[in-house]
């Protein structure tokens, strides 16, 4: 799911947009540590904080699951709207790091040892 432009957007530019407009925001979570997801309370809602490429943090609230090893994401992508000071977001794509790069990694470390 893109938005009509079909280009990134900051939260500043975001917060621009008419009600309803969606933006698509590429960034990195920030503070792991506030990463809330409760499935016994709503299954369907989990919260964290998203900082873009202008180093501005938003809360965002992402209506599913929380992905599995959502923490070690290295960035992400998040399309929705701004809903007061909070993002909401309908769609997100996450890029974690590659289990085959740190194998090479330690491979590698192995044989210079």
């Amino acid at each position: 799911m893109m938005n009509d432009g079909d280009t990134y957007k900051t939260f500043a530019e975001a917060k621009e947009l008419p009600d309803g407009k969606l933006s698509t925001i590429v960034g990195e979570l920030h503070d792991i540590d506030a990463i809330e997801f409760d499935p016994e309370v709503n299954p369907n809602l989990t919260t964290f904080f998203v900082k873009d490429d202008n180093a501005e943090v938003m809360k965002v609230r992402y209506f599913e699951p929380k992905p599995m090893d959502f923490e070690r994401s290295e960035q992400v992508t998040i399309t929705g709207e701004i809903v007061g000071d909070e993002f909401h977001a309908k769609d997100m794509l996450v890029k974690c790091p590659s289990k085959y790069i740190d194998e090479g990694v330690k491979e590698a470390t192995a044989q210079i040892n």
